[in-house]
């Protein structure tokens, strides 16, 4: 996480969050933890494609697992 907002906090980043699923034991193909980085504009999270590249060829050193990358848009109902 560090290294994340290393990345993101010059770029915009607002919130950074991480969760770790309660999958037990996780089968091949779960999910078991998210990253969530959140901005005020689409346009400043596309700093995650430059930033996307150091910090998931920095996940080799915590995990033997295969990072993945999403975008989406956060959409509030009350």
């Amino acid at each position: 996480m560090a290294l994340t907002r290393e990345q993101l906090a010059p770029h915009g980043l607002r919130r950074l969050e991480s969760d770790r699923f309660l999958v037990s034991p996780p089968k091949p193909g779960d999910l078991i933890a998210a990253s969530h980085a959140y901005f005020d504009t689409l346009p400043a999270a596309h700093v995650l494609r430059a930033a996307g590249k150091i910090l998931l060829a920095d996940a080799p050193k915590y995990t033997n697992l295969t990072p993945d990358m999403k975008v989406s848009v956060v959409t509030s109902h009350v």
